[in-house]
């Protein structure tokens, strides 16, 4: 018997950009304002 486990699906367009952007700031590479205006370009570009 083969067993499988699915740990989840890749983001995809929007939530992908949003996902890319988070990575610097948990780095702490980037501040929270630019994830901030990264979020805000995410949405509208969803809208």
């Amino acid at each position: 018997m083969v067993l499988s486990h699915n740990l989840g699906f890749p983001n995809i367009g929007n939530r992908q950009q949003l996902q890319l952007s988070l990575a610097p700031y948990w780095k702490g590479q980037s501040g929270s304002d630019e994830l901030s205006t990264m979020a805000l370009r995410t949405r509208h570009a969803a809208a």
